[in-house]
């Protein structure tokens, strides 16, 4: 049964975190194989990080179907103290920043006018609404 919330307590734990392009694909039950084919990695290299997220404690098996093993998140929220990845660590810096990148890009392309209006399938746009400038924190 998947917890409402984990405390990461092992530094190893804290940065196996930060594969969030792989923890990302199970957030509901899905194999490693699936996993492996919506990043475009091999299914070896998947299998073998999902089994290393499994023994950390982030993933668990929750069923197994024809052979393959299923897999979900053991947590939907983690959390650890930030004495297990130093605050100049330079990894969290960068996951920080891209994190915050990431969610800045999704606002932003969430609040565009929209180019396409269906006419061709193979092509998307955007074009961002002109805003009141805010100084960068």
């Amino acid at each position: 049964m998947q917890l409402t919330e984990m405390v990461v307590t092992r530094r190893e734990q804290a940065l196996a975190l930060r594969d969030t392009a792989f923890l990302g694909r199970f957030l509901q039950p899905a194999s490693p194989s699936d996993a492996a084919r919506a990043l475009g990695i091999r299914a070896n290299l998947a299998h073998h990080h999902a089994k290393r997220h499994v023994t950390l404690g982030l993933l668990m098996e929750v069923k197994r179907e024809l052979g393959r093993g299923y897999y979900q998140l053991a947590a939907r929220t983690f959390k650890y103290r930030s004495s297990l990845l130093p605050t100049g660590d330079p990894g969290e810096h960068a996951a920080v920043t891209s994190g915050l990148l990431h969610d800045a890009f999704l606002a932003e392309h969430a609040a565009c006018d929209r180019l396409n209006d269906g006419q061709d399938a193979e092509w998307n746009g955007c074009a961002a609404r002109p805003r009141r400038q805010e100084p960068f924190h």
